[in-house]
């Protein structure tokens, strides 16, 4: 189904950096939630400009009602509405078991399709655990290690025929498998660039049609100078899982969807979890929307530098797979972020899975956008230490996509997904939502 044609425009310096479990102490009163919430806009002034906001009566509500959870369909009513959000899913599991999937609101204005529980959105950089999830497991079953050296595991890649790579800055040879998880890789989007959204310049540095593919953008980088020096600090970096995605397609000899299935999605049971296309929609997959974004450029050589709604031309999904590239529904995310901590059949082993949350070693002067101080990057996954054990999270934002995937310390798990980035102050939606999701979710 080719995806119609909706306004959107590029931003893509944030993906992956909004919200997070941190930004709501636990608990929360219904006080503190209510005033939250009038903060948010929910219950203020509804802003002139903007589509017209949609009636409590013109949002359908799919999947099974709860009592339990009945305040939750109330907030999501009214989150959609303030902010003019098209729809959204939402799904919650409490020691492996799903106790509330909701869909909300249009997975299509136009057909006026209804967003299910088991409608498909594209994830963004929650695509980033799933990375992490299959790593690990490889790490597990011996086949690399954390600190094993990325470039001699790249040089392994087809698509570098097993010969030595040899870049411009000689500090490639020092990043390891754990740097690039980590976000210590030496890459920084603030001092330099994000180079997985620079899909034209790359492909017309190698002389090719664009965009740019993920091994496109590998040997561009590989003649770029580093920002600093690996594992010395943190800088929150796509690029490194796009060396990581290379990287598991080396040791496997399999394309990395493969291997992120086998590894991850098939044990979880996540069945509709897959890589997303830029400009064809996948069976079940919503419409992406825009509120305060316009067109953008057109990356693509058949129509390269025309207006093109941002969500369907104006980025390559496809290079960006190991960082932001799936889509998936908010069951199967609750789902695989369940496995991590399962009784019975983990993901991972206990040790394993220490090692991945763990905090990182040296300096950590970029840390997650929300969780104060103690919060930090790491492998896959943005961690907050509380009293009662530590609280996982990741974020992702890409033109007409909000998203938020959560694990408290209680076992609560999350899952909500927008078809529309921005609210009506400009923000990513799941940033609003966030903190107020928390009281409620017990």
């Amino acid at each position: 189904m080719r995806a119609a044609q909706e306004v959107q425009a590029v931003e893509p310096a944030v993906d992956g950096q909004f919200g997070g479990i941190a930004t709501a102490p636990y608990p929360l009163t219904r006080r503190h939630m209510l005033a939250t919430l009038v903060a948010s806009g929910v219950a203020a002034t509804r802003a002139a400009a903007g589509p017209p906001a949609p009636q409590v009566h013109e949002l359908p509500v799919t999947g099974e009602a709860s009592d339990r959870f009945k305040e939750l369909d109330d907030l999501l009513r009214a989150f959609l509405i303030e902010h003019r959000i098209p729809g959204a899913a939402l799904a919650i599991a409490h020691h492996q078991r799903i106790v509330f999937a909701r869909g909300i609101g249009r997975a299509d204005r136009r057909q006026g399709t209804p967003v299910l529980p088991t409608s498909r959105f594209r994830i963004a950089s929650i695509s980033k655990p799933l990375t992490a999830l299959a790593t690990a497991r490889l790490i597990e079953q011996g086949r690399l290690h954390w600190d094993d050296h990325a470039l001699r595991l790249l040089e392994k890649h087809p698509e570098f025929n097993n010969s030595p790579i040899r870049p411009a800055d000689e500090r490639w040879h020092h990043i390891t498998v754990r740097h690039l998880l980590q976000h210590r890789g030496g890459w920084d989007r603030r001092k330099s660039f994000d180079p997985m959204f620079r899909p034209v310049e790359i492909a017309l540095w190698h002389a090719t049609p664009p965009p740019a593919t993920s091994i496109q953008v590998i040997r561009y980088m590989l003649a770029q100078p580093l920002d600093f020096d690996p594992g010395s600090r943190a800088a929150y970096s796509n690029f490194g899982y796009c060396v990581l995605g290379r990287i598991l397609e080396a040791i496997t000899g399999e394309p990395y969807e493969a291997v992120v299935r086998r590894e991850v999605l098939e044990p979880s049971q996540a069945e509709h979890t897959e890589l997303g296309n830029t400009r064809v929609r996948k069976d079940f997959e919503v419409r992406y929307y825009a509120r305060g974004e316009a067109w953008g450029p057109s990356v693509f050589a058949e129509d390269l530098g025309k207006p093109s709604p941002s969500p369907y031309g104006a980025f390559f999904l496809e290079a960006m797979d190991a960082h932001g590239g799936w889509i998936s529904t908010a069951v199967d995310l609750i789902r695989i972020s369940s496995r991590l901590y399962h009784p019975r059949r983990p993901l991972l082993s206990a040790e394993t899975r220490d090692i991945l949350l763990a905090k990182p070693e040296g300096i950590l002067e970029d840390r997650p956008s929300s969780g104060g101080a103690d919060a930090y990057f790491a492998c896959g996954w943005m961690v907050r230490p509380v009293e009662q054990g530590i609280n996982c999270w990741h974020t992702g934002s890409l033109p007409g996509t909000s998203t938020l995937l959560v694990r408290r310390f209680d076992d609560m798990h999350w899952a909500v997904l927008f078809n529309q980035r921005q609210g009506r102050d400009g923000r990513a939606v799941a940033t609003i939502i966030d903190p107020l999701l928390h009281p409620l979710i017990r």
